[in-house]
């Protein structure tokens, strides 16, 4: 793996990644490995020896390493490239440095700020661990699954992993700050089972939604309540570990699950061997809280897989005096615990809970309005299409399928 260029019909071995667990930087060599054919008197064609060979005759020249070849990246907790600077230190005010080669600061979907960044011609790595297309503009950037402009703030292309009630030309689900997409299809650990088996907004209210619509006032709700009756199996969203099972006045009976990035062939490697399984760091990605349950079927430190059952539905904590249409799961999903202590969930990195729903999503039908009786919009993903619906509390979502089209049956049907 390298970039390789051609110049005046000469092939140029241009540069070499530097990988460990992840990418480190590159290498520059810039270093000729073919010259143009030439033509002989005769009219031959005359293919030229690739340089590393014909250099390789002389054994007797020493070897030459030149420092400032390596360009190592310096990135933040996003993957962002901030800064570069290569091997070769510099002497500055009677001590060493480093020799900084380029540098750069962005707008929160990636656009490169004006009078922050420095000789970005260096590096060609940059937002969200991508590779900068400078032949478009200095903020567009390339992956496996898009082109993005950061100045948009909007791919080119639709999400080949399209998420119900998340726009198609959103990127890194629309968190900047707090999830990153390196391939653009997208955000890591984005792979869910719903919490319930049928996904209904407690009572068909915005105030049951996350936000302040809570109670007809600026009160802040910080989850989602899901209607369904006392008894009813509670799922894991994601694999992932349980930090904390216990009991509190407001939430009840609660669990909370830790969802973990990707493993690295590094890390898949270590925990295959005995002697260093134990050393192995899980980075979390997200958090799943889930509250007022009847039972809990797990214990701290209890690894789960996707849609394993972990409780029951129930009516604990505050929850206690409420029956009927009322009883509910309180859930939440975020990237951060009020403290490393903490059971629960920090509200100043609460993310959107249909982030963590299969296929299906809830909103409110006017999100500007603090009114509790504002009704909820779901919306559904049918065979690559959506499918908004205004929902009647407790109303079934039925569907058939006749001569290979989908038919919905309710109040209303929008398709979009």
């Amino acid at each position: 793996m390298a970039v390789y260029r051609i110049r005046k019909d000469s092939l140029y071995l241009y540069e070499l990644p530097l990988y460990g667990s992840s990418r480190l930087g590159v290498i520059k060599e810039n270093k000729l490995l073919m010259t143009q054919p030439t033509q002989n008197n005769n009219g031959v064609m005359l293919l030229p020896i690739p340089v590393n060979i014909a250099q390789s005759k002389n054994t007797t020249k020493p070897s030459v390493y030149t420092m400032g070849k390596k360009h190592y990246e310096s990135v933040d907790w996003l993957g962002n490239v901030r800064l570069t600077y290569t091997d070769k230190k510099s002497w500055q005010q009677n001590k060493f440095a480093l020799n900084v080669s380029s540098s750069q600061d962005y707008y929160p979907f990636g656009a490169i700020m004006e009078g922050r960044k420095h000789n970005l011609t260096a590096y060609h790595y940059a937002f969200n661990m991508q590779e900068r297309v400078p032949e478009l503009n200095e903020s567009h950037y390339t992956a496996l699954y898009w082109e993005y402009d950061g100045r948009l703030a909007r791919r080119w292309n639709v999400d080949p992993k399209p998420v119900v009630g998340v726009s198609d030309y959103a990127i890194n689900g629309n968190s900047p700050l707090q999830l990153n997409d390196p391939n653009g299809d997208c955000p890591p650990g984005i792979d869910c089972e719903n919490p319930l088996p049928i996904m209904q907004v407690r009572l068909n209210r915005a105030s049951n939604l996350m936000g302040n619509v809570r109670n007809n006032s600026k009160k802040f709700h910080a989850g989602h309540d899901l209607y369904a009756p006392v008894g009813t199996p509670v799922f894991s969203v994601m694999t992932g570990k349980v930090i904390a099972t216990g009991y509190s006045s407001t939430y009840g009976n609660y669990v909370t699950i830790a969802h973990f990035k990707p493993l690295t062939e590094q890390q898949i490697r270590d925990l295959e061997d005995p002697n260093k399984a134990d050393k192995v760091k899980l980075e979390v990605a997200y958090y799943s809280f889930y509250a007022h349950l009847d039972k809990v079927n797990v214990e701290s430190g209890q690894y789960l897989n996707k849609g394993q059952k972990i409780g029951e539905v129930g009516t604990t904590g505050n929850a206690n005096n409420l029956e009927g249409d009322n009883v509910h799961l309180h859930f939440e999903f975020g990237t951060k615990l009020r403290s490393e202590t903490s059971p629960f969930l920090d509200k100043k990195y609460l993310l959107d809970p249909n982030i963590a729903y299969k296929n299906t999503s809830f909103v409110s039908q006017n999100p500007q309005q603090s009114n509790q009786n504002i009704g909820v919009f779901k919306t559904v993903f049918v065979d690559g299409l959506s499918y908004t619906k205004i929902f009647t509390f407790k109303q079934e979502f039925k569907n058939s399928n006749k001569a290979g089209k989908t038919s919905f049956y309710g109040s209303s049907v929008m398709l979009k």
